[in-house]
């Protein structure tokens, strides 16, 4: 093993005594020779906090508080990239309480890798076709791109913990949307603007933005910069990232932020290109616009957005703002064909519960045909989709849309949370007007294994009796009488089919006219921390977070409940480490 510390020079660990932390705390400063590309740190969840920050006389600086925990009290090693600084001088300050802070030092290891991963992706609970991050918190999808021959995933990251902050973008590639690989190290880290919180990411083809290099175009990311959290509090902004590397590292831009704090709440850009009026777009929300209302089960917040205008990503004008009766942040604005038809072009505007707006779209201005709509047939306090965000420049077109799965929880694990599995959108016309239509992405068939089908036979608990495995695929023609409820418990988790009511229940998450008498096919999604159900051709789309509690496949009803067809299917885990 390396040496736990390397050599600090005769006075450069000092006290810096109560000044600015909080009392029983202390504060160290200390001078260290980066010997290896990796920092590890130990992290024990609910230990105390330690406050870490590191600079370079180059201006790089990046700082994070730690659960420290110690060689023998470790829940999981946490491995920090510095490539970029090897052979080089750091500062670093820390502060907590004692004695915990003062033995930060001796708790350093250093290596030429990232250690700390054996058994990452084998823990009991691990999601096995849901992607989740190797350590770590992880929540909003960021980022969503296709780039030199892969999806590319960036998402909200706590590299140094299992809860909420800390935030980074991580990052993780796959070749088809469903085997993801997360790569080493953190693509955007917290500086002296912040902490980084959502944003977007876009290929700029033409290179408008001149940061291409070679003939190659650059890998653009844009993120809010929290000034919030910064050691030194700033203002809220937005800035930008970009990568000459295909994705590998990326390099903030010296100029940043390109957009300036326009309101106190404004964050999450999500920029495209809109060819017909030759611009990138920036949608970007601003805060909160009027007080929360309740329409059936949609609860509702008005919330107000910018849209903005640039040629070349650097520089932004404000084109117009528009007030939304949705619930906010991390807004999306994309095209889909009406039907199918490439005459009938229609934009939507998505927010983060999964409420939308279907309307048109010039460039400068948004215009609403409808009324907010839900995706997910319900509100945000009963779904678990959450801050969805579509892939820019899908090789074939499709709009591809993933959700986090917020609310997920993995008690014990050295990771937390999850993202949805990948769903194609389309916009169909309906009785009640154009609506968005969910179906999981193709490429599934990529890690269905062994198959079983019944027809015709009675839905009931003799069909599982002898089904193993947490991963699977259930599609199912299944006719249901008038007053027929169908109690489906999947590993201890129960969904409740009501043909009397329509309803879908989850627990307290309800959609409403989702089932009826008569015959309908649903295919529904089983993981170790989910169910995902579809039906309706798209129209009934349930994302929802449920922690397996034990083995095996019940049904109970009442009423009569037949299956014409059923098929279920294995899906293969995705992980290729």
């Amino acid at each position: 093993r390396n040496p736990i510390v390397p050599h600090l020079e005769n006075g450069n660990l000092s006290r810096k005594g109560q000044d600015r932390i909080a009392i029983g705390e202390m504060e160290y400063t200390a001078r260290w020779r980066v010997s290896q590309p990796w920092l590890h740190l130990p992290v024990r969840t609910g230990a105390p906090k330690v406050a870490v920050r590191l600079s370079a006389d180059s201006g790089w600086m990046t700082h994070f508080e730690i659960e420290l925990g110690s060689e023998t009290e470790c829940d999981f090693l946490a491995p920090y990239n510095l490539s970029g600084l090897v052979g080089r001088e750091v500062s670093v300050v820390w502060s907590g309480p004692e004695p915990k802070a003062a033995r930060l030092p001796e708790l350093v290891r250093w290596s030429d890798r990232p250690e700390g991963f054996d058994g990452a992706y084998c823990e009991p609970l691990r999601p096995l076709f849901h992607f989740t991050a190797r350590r770590g918190w992880l929540n909003d999808p960021n980022g969503c791109v296709f780039y030199d021959g892969q999806y590319h995933l960036f998402f909200q990251h706590n590299p140094w913990g299992v809860e909420w902050g800390n935030m980074h973008w991580g990052h993780a590639v796959s070749p088809d949307l469903v085997h993801w690989r997360e790569t080493d190290g953190e693509a955007l880290c917290p500086d002296s603007s912040g902490t980084m919180f959502s944003g977007s990411a876009v290929v700029d083809w033409k290179n408008t933005s001149g940061l291409g290099r070679n003939g190659c175009p650059p890998l653009v990311l844009f993120y809010t910069a929290w000034g919030e959290l910064a050691p030194a509090k700033v203002p809220i902004t937005q800035g930008l990232a970009f990568s000459t590397d295909g994705g590998r590292t990326f390099r903030k831009y010296d100029r940043n932020p390109i957009v300036p704090h326009l309101e106190n709440g404004n964050r999450d850009p999500k920029v495209i290109w809109h060819e017909a009026s030759n611009s990138w777009i920036m949608v970007l929300y601003l805060g909160e616009a009027g007080g929360r209302f309740n329409n059936g089960l949609l609860s509702r917040t008005p919330q107000k957005f910018a849209i903005l205008r640039s040629s070349n990503l650097q520089k932004w004008d404000i084109a117009s703002q528009i007030i939304i009766p949705c619930n906010g942040e991390c807004p999306d604005l994309f095209p889909l064909h009406l039907d199918g038809d490439p005459g009938q072009e229609r934009w939507v505007f998505w927010t983060a519960d999964g409420q939308y707006l279907i309307g048109r779209f010039d460039g400068w201005r948004f215009q609403p045909e409808l009324e907010p709509v839900e995706l997910y047939m319900g509100g945000r306090e009963r779904a678990s989709g959450y801050a969805a965000q579509t892939f820019s420049d899908t090789p074939d077109g499709r709009r591809i849309q993933i959700p986090w799965l917020q609310a997920s929880s993995f008690p014990g694990m050295p990771f937390n949370q999850q993202m949805g599995f990948p769903v194609e959108l389309s916009l169909r016309t309906t009785d009640v007007g154009p609506r968005l239509c969910a179906v999981p992405v193709r490429e599934i068939e990529r890690l269905i294994g062994s198959r079983r089908m019944w027809q015709d036979v009675p839905l009931d608990s003799a069909i599982f009796h002898d089904i193993t495995g947490d991963a699977m695929r259930i599609r199912v023609r299944l006719h249901l009488e008038s007053r027929s409820v169908v109690h489906w418990m999947f590993h201890g988790r129960q969904l409740v089919l009501d043909a009397e009511s329509g309803e879908i229940r989850f627990g307290t998450w309800t959609a409403p006219g989702a089932v009826r008498p008569g015959t309908q096919e649903l295919e529904i999604l089983v993981d170790r921390a989910s169910l995902e159900l579809f039906g309706r051709e798209g129209l009934l789309y349930m994302p929802l977070y449920g922690l397996r509690r034990r083995d095996g496949i019940e049904v109970q009803v009442s009423g009569v409940a037949r299956v014409e067809h059923m098929e279920l299917a294995e899906i293969a885990p995705i992980w290729r480490e």
